[in-house]
């Protein structure tokens, strides 16, 4: 990874363990509409210290005003280091809806993609680049690492409190992958989970699975995760609890272990203010590594 190569230690002892947002809709009328993230942050370890920008957005067209009939879909993530260091991944995709569903063809997300409840790691997005890996986004992990893109096609079923997505893609390296996610939201108790098959043009293959449960009201949200790296990526537990005691504030704790060795411990605080403007602070720490500082500030629409 290029932004990898700046980053502090203790974000390099993160990328090694992978060796062997609430956002607002904006309406453009009706059926279309964009939602996103900007975030401007500065991270120090004592010893490094880096800036970052942080950038992501989807928009969704409507060629006949909403409801069924084609559309496009159009959505980037980009992560913009010092010294011109970037990882850039953008998607488009024609869409068709129908009463049964949505249909996506060309550079669609991945199905799991976004899925999981749990925050960034101490609200560090340089962490979350590589937490991505064990939340149903490997895909767009290594789309970012190593500017891997993929063409595929994509189904989005809704069923009201349950919600499912099916994909599939080919990128350029002949690398094949399914995925298979769903999602549920009761109000209250909800549970998401993906399972994603990788074949190699070497012929070797994994199948990797990510699951999460826990509840969430307007005060606070809390869950627990799984992931089951089939020695793709190592497997790893999360945990996680945000509390907001008023509706501008909000605290998150986050964990994410991979293989049981090296647990990873977050902490941040986020203050909004205005209408989607917030500024953020956190730390993350782990055993054998400086704790991990961050400062940002950001827009959310």
């Amino acid at each position: 990874m290029q932004i990898s190569s700046a980053k502090p230690l203790f974000l390099s002892a993160l990328a090694l363990a992978c060796a062997p947002v609430s956002l607002s809709a904006q309406s453009m009328g009706a059926g279309s509409a964009i939602h996103g993230t900007v975030e401007l942050e500065y991270s120090d370890d004592g010893t490094n210290d880096m800036a970052l920008l942080y950038g992501d957005a989807d928009a969704s067209f409507s060629f006949n005003g909403g409801g069924e009939g084609m559309g496009f879909d159009a959505g980037v993530t980009a992560y913009l280091g010092e010294g011109g260091s970037s990882e850039t991944a953008v998607f488009g995709a024609l869409t068709y809806t129908t009463s049964y569903g949505k249909f996506s063809f060309g550079l669609p997300r991945n199905a799991s993609s976004g899925m999981s409840r749990m925050p960034v790691i101490g609200g560090t997005q340089a962490l979350g680049s590589l937490q991505k890996a064990w939340l149903g986004d490997l895909p767009l992990t290594n789309y970012l690492a190593n500017d891997d893109y993929f063409a595929g096609v994509r189904y989005d079923g809704d069923y009201g409190a349950v919600k499912t997505a099916l994909s599939f893609h080919h990128t350029k390296t002949d690398v094949n992958f399914a995925d298979l996610a769903v999602k549920y939201d009761s109000g209250f108790f909800f549970a998401n989970g993906s399972l994603q098959y990788f074949n190699g043009n070497g012929g070797a293959e994994a199948t990797v699975f990510h699951g999460e449960a826990g509840a969430a009201t307007d005060f606070y949200d809390a869950g627990i995760g799984v992931t089951s790296g089939d020695k793709l990526i190592p497997d790893a537990w999360q945990a996680w609890a945000s509390f907001r005691p008023i509706d501008q504030l909000g605290v998150s704790a986050t964990m994410l272990d991979p293989d049981g060795s090296a647990a990873i411990w977050g902490l941040s605080a986020k203050y909004g203010f205005m209408q989607g403007g917030y500024v953020q602070g956190g730390v993350s720490d782990t055993k054998n590594a400086d704790a991990l500082w961050d400062v940002s500030v950001g827009f959310s629409f």
